[in-house]
């Protein structure tokens, strides 16, 4: 189904938004928003119509909502000044309040001779959880493994690499995750937020500091991270049948470059 107002389509089955010819880039959860208020724009969405369609229920900041709203805003032309399209209900939520025409999608064009589409497939145990350790998969069942994408990970966890001062560092972490990471007050997680993302935005860090506090409780917290120091697969690397491609981001603090 495509959405047409003003000089703007929103595609939700392609998730595009165009003006025109042109393809507007938009971040997915900003397209989710804009979607949902299009599509229910017969009635106010509150903020727990929202959370619910974009963030699945999760926790999220005020300030997160705000930005998604002033973003979606800005993808098609609008403010909260002007608000041509999306308008601020006081005390009630949002609605999408411009004149709306529905259109079905065109079905894509069929080639006939065409290379069939990549398929690409995660390592799953039978009960569908993704494993974190690749290689001792691929090693198991090289027949099930035909190509490997490894990016950002290690062959071996902070204990196994036997660096006395990275030991020391993540049994303060440790120490950090057991009496903080349930707390609202972000502090302690915020931590583990800036070795991840150093970079981010306070937007970005509020973001991430919420998703680490509805994931997981402290307890797995600590149990995971112990677990990963553990890790060591060194011994099965040269077992690897599949052509494998390595990235890893120089810059890494939480898995450092060697």
């Amino acid at each position: 189904m495509r959405f047409l107002f003003g000089d703007y389509a929103l595609d939700r089955e392609r998730r595009e938004l165009r003006r025109g010819a042109e393809l507007i880039e938009v971040e997915p959860q900003v397209f989710d928003l804009l979607a949902y208020l299009v599509a229910n724009r017969d009635r106010v969405a509150s903020k727990d119509d929202l959370l619910a369609a974009v963030w699945h229920g999760r926790i999220v900041s005020e300030s997160t909502l705000t930005s998604r709203i002033t973003a979606a805003r800005h993808a098609i032309g609008d403010s909260g000044e002007q608000q041509r399209f999306i308008r601020t209900v006081s005390r009630r939520g949002f609605r999408f309040v411009g004149e709306v025409r529905e259109q079905s999608a065109p079905s894509p064009a069929v080639t006939p001779d065409r290379a069939p589409a990549q398929e690409v497939s995660f390592c799953r145990t039978p009960d569908g959880v993704n494993l974190a350790v690749a290689i001792v998969y691929a090693v198991r069942h090289p027949e099930r493994v035909s190509r490997l994408v490894l990016s950002g990970g290690y062959a071996q966890g902070w204990r196994a690499r036997a660096n006395p001062a990275e030991i020391e560092g993540r049994k303060a972490l440790l120490k950090l995750v057991r009496v903080g990471w349930g707390q609202d007050n972000p502090a302690f997680r915020q931590v583990f937020t800036s070795l991840m993302i150093p970079g981010a935005t306070l937007e970005q860090a509020q973001w991430v500091n919420d998703l680490q506090r509805v994931s997981t409780s402290p307890e797995n917290a600590a149990r995971l991270l112990q677990a990963f120091g553990d890790i060591d697969v060194t011994q099965l690397l040269p077992r690897v049948a599949a052509p494998t491609l390595v990235l890893h981001s120089r810059g890494d603090a939480p898995c450092p470059f060697e």
